[in-house]
């Protein structure tokens, strides 16, 4: 028998020393208590608990795989340069969060955003009728104790600009969710008050004075957010002609550059920058808002106060609302603004606010949560009438 050379030991020895490390590697940097990614704007995936390592779970391995592979050392790293790459050769981003369009627009692709698009997540007859029958029982029981109520639905990004989604994305239909919600609803017998401000953003967006959502954000630019406010007033003015609308001159306007925004963080690559080109007609930072602001807006919960301004609002909204926050709190004498779309389980501040409108911004995405209809509305007391 040949004997074996030692200069192939070593090497032998040296392979798989560096096998050893590579697979180790990844445990050098472990995130063993992280629960967020920001740069992905994600939960992380969780340990596996207690009662998966009692039994004899099939789903035990993949859980241990996504929890490791959401914290291996170095991930962050190689997302990064993975969206680098893919951006360097395609010219375009595209994950579970987004997706690049076109001249440097950028699209939410979640919560149906992409289905919304394409006309085809219309709520199916059973969907219709429950948010139907929940907003008149809710238009009931508010105006048993002298609250009217109105229903904004904001228009998704990609119904005011869809002309810069990637090509070849193919449309199904004429009408989207939102619209043939609206419709459905405002036909019925029972009034409903609501309104979904798509045409009047198509009508603004077609003088071409501001850019009305931003290119590298889901959300409306404050130019937006005042379309949307005026369709609003109008749409309350109907029933409540005493209300005075702002107007332009009522603010201080400037134009500023892109700066980026939550879709650009999605992207999770750094190459993707916006443009100074690109200009937006924004309430002057620096001019002070006319209204005395009694909690910071980042709270959960908002309340201004206006001298000299009629009636008391409640506002429950989404992230659309916070650019809204400037024309209503300047329109209404007292406004509370609520962060949450679940208004039933806020019966009890209602009843004890006593506003004299309840105003319920929904973004089109978010629809769905007109459906929640828990905890059931209670029975209005003679005293609180």
């Amino acid at each position: 028998m040949k004997p074996r050379c030692p200069t192939s030991f070593v090497w032998d020895v040296l392979c798989v020393l560096s096998v050893f490390i590579l697979l180790c590697f990844p445990l050098a940097g472990m995130d063993w208590t992280g629960t967020v990614s920001m740069r992905e704007k994600r939960t992380l995936a969780e340990w596996p608990d207690e009662a998966s390592w009692r039994r004899v779970d099939p789903e035990l391995g993949r859980q241990l795989e996504d929890w490791l592979n959401d914290r291996f050392g170095g991930r962050s790293t190689f997302v990064e340069w993975q969206g680098r790459l893919e951006y360097g050769v395609n010219r375009r981003v595209r994950n579970e969060d987004m997706f690049t369009g076109s001249d440097g627009w950028l699209f939410y692709k979640k919560a149906g955003s992409l289905q919304g698009f394409q006309r085809t997540d219309n709520f199916i007859k059973s969907t219709r009728l429950v948010i139907a029958r929940n907003l008149i029982r809710r238009t009931k029981w508010l105006n048993a104790q002298g609250i009217s109520l109105f229903i904004l639905v904001v228009p998704a990004k990609n119904r005011v600009y869809g002309e810069y989604y990637p090509s070849g994305i193919r449309v199904n239909g004429d009408v989207g969710r939102a619209k043939h919600m609206v419709d459905i609803i405002r036909e019925h017998p029972w009034t409903i008050p609501i309104v979904y401000a798509l045409e009047p953003m198509l009508e603004e967006k077609e003088k071409d004075r501001a850019l009305l959502y931003y290119q590298q954000d889901t959300h409306w630019t404050d130019a937006g957010a005042y379309v949307g406010y005026r369709t609003l007033m109008a749409f309350i003015q109907e029933s409540m002609p005493d209300v005075v609308s702002l107007t332009d001159s009522d603010f201080q306007w400037e134009f500023i550059p892109e700066r980026g925004g939550d879709l650009t963080r999605m992207a999770r690559v750094d190459l993707i920058q916006s443009t100074p080109k690109v200009q937006y007609q924004e309430l002057d930072p620096d001019h002070p808002l006319p209204f005395d602001t009694l909690t910071p807006p980042p709270g959960p919960v908002t309340h201004t106060l206006q001298p000299g301004r009629p009636l008391k609002a409640l506002v429950f909204m989404d992230s659309f609302g916070e650019a809204m926050i400037p024309f209503l709190s300047s329109t209404f004498g007292e406004v509370e603004y609520i962060r949450r779309h679940d208004i039933h389980s806020f019966q009890e501040k209602i009843t004890t606010f006593k506003p004299d409108l309840v105003i319920h911004e929904v973004a089109e995405r978010l629809m769905p949560a007109l459906c929640i209809d828990q905890p059931p509305l209670r029975e209005i007391a003679h005293d609180a009438l």
